[in-house]
């Protein structure tokens, strides 16, 4: 059975009409080494160089945390590092921004991810995602067509991949609505427990 969620609760949004390049990323997860925050920061700082209006939220806690806010110090205000927040206020962040942002990567423990679910929402609410070749990652986001992928711990590779689609505006709407029909191909709940349903009928 595969990775399933609620397309109805995950329904794009229109965003807010911006002046200017002032792209808004979005992280949300919790703050820990294989979830890649620290190529994240750097590979924004990077990007700030070329695109200094740009602006990152982190949504999330962890021991991470304390770190990710000092670095987010440095930039003037423009990583927002939120803490935990609600499902509702997740979803309305994402409605907000123009891409998400999640450089999975394995931690020097070992640990590593699985199947990232925040990566369907994402896509489901038509935003262009921005992630590693990392675990299961490459099955749920279609490389050049509902996202861009880029190597672990490649913070240069990340902020090409974001200026890419910052730079391209047609590009990122045509990432976000193929992701979308993805999700509701392969992932929509809904078909999902009907198709188990009929599997569960025919073995009775």
């Amino acid at each position: 059975q595969p990775l399933s969620i609620d397309l109805d609760a995950f329904a794009p949004k229109k965003k807010p009409e911006k002046s200017g390049d002032a792209p808004a990323l979005l992280f949300c997860g919790r703050l820990i080494e294989k979830k890649g925050i620290r190529d994240l920061i750097d590979g924004y700082e990077i990007l700030t160089k070329t695109h200094p209006t740009a602006r990152l939220i982190i949504i999330g806690e962890g021991p991470l945390q304390t770190w990710c806010e000092h670095r987010a110090y440095r930039t003037n205000g423009t990583i927002e590092v939120l803490g935990r927040q609600s499902h509702g206020t997740v979803r309305d962040h994402m409605g907000n921004t123009n891409i998400f942002v999640l450089p999975s990567c394995v931690s020097p423990d070992g640990d590593m991810e699985g199947t990232p679910t925040v990566l369907l929402e994402a896509q489901a609410m038509e935003i262009p995602v921005v992630s590693t070749r990392h675990a299961d990652i490459p099955a749920i986001v279609e490389e050049g067509e509902t996202g861009l992928l880029v190597n672990e711990h490649a913070p240069q590779e990340l902020a090409d991949a974001l200026s890419t689609l910052i730079g391209n505006n047609a590009l990122a709407s045509q990432m976000g609505i193929a992701g979308r029909i993805k999700v509701r191909k392969e992932h929509d709940i809904s078909q999902n427990i009907q198709l188990l349903e009929e599997a569960y009928d025919g073995l009775l």
